[in-house]
């Protein structure tokens, strides 16, 4: 039975894993830095665990605070998803520094507050 991981990782029998293009795994890693489990100590590591669940409670609670950043990604993504780019990048800088963006974003706010 085939089975994937959270790095888009198939794994269909032990010690034998691919990605969905069937490179292997090592293609996988290669955009993921290499980790060195022993580099932290247990403190280091625990420190580091708290870190990141702190880290994830406050960007919670900051998207929470803003819910325009919701309707401004999520404008983003169908505007990627209908027109295709061929650079994502620049069509990211063009998309987010085109003029009345602060304006669009002040709009967007006040319609999700009168929608509460």
């Amino acid at each position: 039975m085939s089975t994937i991981s959270a790095f888009g990782v198939y794994k269909s029998r032990p010690g034998k894993s691919q990605t969905k293009s069937g490179k292997g795994r090592m293609a996988a890693d290669r955009h993921l830095a290499k980790l060195d489990v022993g580099a932290l100590s247990p403190e280091q590591q625990e420190k580091l665990r708290q870190f990141k669940i702190q880290t994830r409670i406050e960007n919670e609670n900051y998207l929470r605070c803003h819910p325009e950043i919701d309707v401004l990604i999520s404008n983003f993504l169908r505007d990627v998803l209908l027109k295709r780019p061929a650079d994502i990048r620049d069509f990211a800088a063009d998309h987010f520094s085109s003029l009345g963006i602060d304006s669009y974003a002040d709009s967007t706010k006040e319609e999700t507050e009168d929608t509460d």
